[in-house]
């Protein structure tokens, strides 16, 4: 029996879908394989662009070299330096430096360097590029590869045009900024890919009737993690629930809510083993009680002693004092959102316009 012609149309298309993952994915692949930046004070090189790059990598390996979460005897490394760190005193009473970022994504990250350190040897220090770049690979280009073939099902599945389906597909993996994300160890592409999963086991539960209770674990488990890693997100966890508890109260609370309460245990655990708190570093900057502010504070690298960044701050961490100036920039100027990504400006119009033509049609 030969297929029909939507199912052609269909296969056509995935074939265009595929294109663009396999443009998407090089492009990534090839960046992280060439990646390299230079310390200007020590002209040394190294495989991070970044110190909130480094600053992820740091907690990494304190916790499989040093079984610590505490970065002090890895930051005195040469091309280790990062300003994303804070200060407060350990267990044993004394103070010690630690990453300023949430721990649960670095704790997982480590669990992969531990696989690599205990099946090779290597440690970051002494292999940077090829650890760093083969766990690059594996942290965000096969998790954003997994969301391009999740994002292509949606597409199909709710698509109305040839057009529309390939334009977004192509906006999702030629027009967003989570391609140059990938060259970094950041939070922002785990949660976009975290977005796509629980969008999709959403989407099979609400618009498919699937009641399997791993789509619902599933759905929290990936919407909760999105907050963890993105605290706006805490509104699509809270929408989603909502709805899940709404529609299918018993599937949610047996299913859904123990995925979210798992992601939430965690994400305080690693926090109050990190930092002796349950509440992350950058709630710790009291202006009035001193030794609640985790970023004043002093430290010694090599014998010369150092203040934190974060009480000199440079460029663009200095703030814009005018509202109004910040919001320009953050909008519409040289890093604007809707300069560097027009897209979101289409999407808006879409969502306006299809808005007025379901008015026109419920009235007519």
């Amino acid at each position: 029996m030969s297929d029909g012609p939507d199912q052609r149309l269909a296969r056509l298309r995935w074939g265009v879908y595929s294109i663009l993952i396999a443009i998407a994915v090089g492009n990534m692949t090839g960046r992280i394989l060439a990646v390299n930046s230079i310390n200007g004070s020590e002209a040394r090189q190294r495989p991070f662009l970044s110190a909130n790059d480094r600053s992820r990598w740091l907690t990494a390996r304190a916790l499989v070299e040093h079984g610590t979460f505490a970065i002090d005897d890895v930051v005195r490394e040469p091309i280790w330096d990062t300003i994303d760190m804070v200060q407060h005193a350990g267990a044993d009473g004394q103070p010690h430096l630690y990453s300023s970022k949430p721990p649960l994504l670095a704790t997982l990250v480590a669990g992969e360097y531990w696989l690599i350190n205990r099946a090779t040897g290597w440690t970051l220090g002494d292999h940077p590029y090829e650890i760093g770049r083969f766990m690059l690979l594996t942290v965000n280009v096969l998790p954003l590869l997994l969301m391009y073939v999740l994002l292509g099902t949606l597409v199909e599945r709710f698509g109305t045009t040839d057009w529309g389906r390939i334009y977004v597909m192509a906006a999702a993996t030629l027009g967003t900024f989570l391609t140059t994300f990938a060259v970094v160890l950041n939070n922002h592409v785990i949660a976009a890919v975290s977005v796509a999963v629980a969008l999709y086991a959403f989407v099979r539960i609400v618009a498919d009737g699937e009641r399997h209770w791993s789509y619902f674990a599933i759905a929290g488990l990936a919407s909760a993690f999105v907050s963890a890693d993105e605290l706006p997100a805490l509104s699509l966890l809270a929408l989603m629930g909502a709805m899940l508890l709404w529609r299918t109260p018993r599937e949610a609370l047996v299913s859904f809510l123990p995925g979210v309460l798992l992601v939430v245990a965690v994400f305080f655990a690693t926090n109050y083993l990190s930092h002796n708190s349950f509440l992350p570093p950058y709630m710790h900057r009291s202006a009035t009680d001193p030794s609640d502010n985790w970023y004043n504070f002093t430290y010694t690298v090599n014998g010369q002693e150092r203040q934190s960044y974060w009480l000199d701050r440079q460029g663009i961490d200095r703030g814009e004092p005018s509202q109004w100036t910040y919001a320009l920039h953050v909008l519409v100027g040289h890093h604007g959102i809707f300069s560097l990504s027009p897209i979101w400006l289409l999407s808006l119009w879409a969502c306006c316009s299809g808005y007025v033509r379901k008015i026109e049609h419920d009235t007519n």
